[in-house]
């Protein structure tokens, strides 16, 4: 992707970059698919009007900031040479020739009022408000569970009073209401699972780089990815049937656990880590620390709603929710 290090000398206004903006942009342009960061000159031109167009190396020399800039982004590009050529599947494609642009603006046209650049900009920044991103997966599973939800709460409404209360206890989620036996299938299952986990840990890394590298290191993407799907739903039946559906535990334990480790970190076992340290701590505060002793997961969904809520208001403000 082809862009300057800082001013240009083509706009009605020339103006500099303010520190950061080039590495953002060039990071954005990464992020966005291009496989390579260009700029119009290495040296800046010493005469003629290209010598008010930015380059790498400005008439200041290697002292200048923006040089500093331009081997810092060298190095932070570097690091993520392995993410290149990967590539992520776009729902959209807005197609349009730029060497024939000015033919658009000629006379024969339905309308003077129509401007191909405002139209171009106009259809970009509906698409990019309106993004389809992973977020629409999350919106749809919450449909879906609140639909089979609808159906079990009309089965309580049949059952008598007893017999619901026990129910709704099991559907909320709460800590000690298995017993042995239900303890000791847990245990034997995890002794079993969790060792595969953990045997995929490094074919999940490789598939956060996107299918193309994945494939690229001899990942079997389609075959891993049919694993982990199965492997993540046994593990969910398990918890489920031991303690009942904790809400939003999953939702925030992963991000928490992130944060934790850092970037470049596998954060599988603090997730999980986590995950209990937030189910536990929600049954102290369930347990005593209310008027009225509840289930864990009346507290784990007080803690998780909002958090929900924030999450999607924040990516829809900034333009990649659906």
């Amino acid at each position: 992707m082809e862009h300057s290090t800082s001013a240009v000398n083509w706009q009605p206004r020339n103006v500099a970059k303010r520190p950061g903006e080039m590495a953002r942009n060039s990071l954005s342009h990464f992020g966005r698919g291009a496989d390579g960061i260009l700029f119009f000159q290495w040296r800046a031109s010493r005469s003629g009007a290209e010598k008010f167009h930015s380059a790498m190396l400005p008439h200041a020399g290697t002292s200048s900031r923006v040089w500093n800039e331009v081997v810092d982004l060298g190095a932070k590009l570097g690091r993520l040479a392995e993410v290149r050529g990967s590539r992520v599947r776009a729902d959209v494609a807005i197609l349009w020739d730029f060497e024939s642009f000015w033919a658009q603006d000629l006379e024969w046209r339905p309308s003077e009022d129509v401007s191909h650049d405002e139209r171009i900009r106009a259809y970009y920044e509906k698409l990019w408000r309106d993004g389809i991103t992973g977020y629409r997966f999350i919106l749809i599973g919450i449909g879906v569970s609140q639909f089979f939800l609808a159906g079990s709460g009309y089965v309580l409404s049949r059952a008598n009073q007893y017999n619901a209360r026990e129910a709704m206890t099991w559907l909320v989620g709460a800590v000690g209401q298995a017993g042995d036996t239900e303890l000791r299938v847990l245990f034997l299952s995890l002794a079993v699972v969790l060792p595969a986990v953990f045997l995929m840990t490094r074919q999940l890394a490789a598939l956060e780089l996107g299918d193309d590298t994945a494939k690229a290191l001899g990942v079997r993407v389609e075959t891993m990815r049919l694993a982990l799907m199965l492997t993540a739903v046994v593990l969910i039946a398990l918890a489920t049937a031991v303690a009942g559906p904790m809400a939003f535990v999953a939702l925030i334990a992963g991000p928490i656990a992130s944060r934790l480790v850092g970037a470049g970190s596998s954060a599988l076992l603090a997730a999980a880590f986590v995950g209990a340290s937030i189910v536990l701590a929600a049954d102290l505060v369930a347990q005593h620390a209310l008027p009225a002793q509840l289930p864990t997961g009346v507290v784990t969904g007080a803690i998780g709603a909002p958090y929900l809520i924030w999450l999607l208001v924040s990516v829809n403000r900034e333009g990649r929710g659906g």
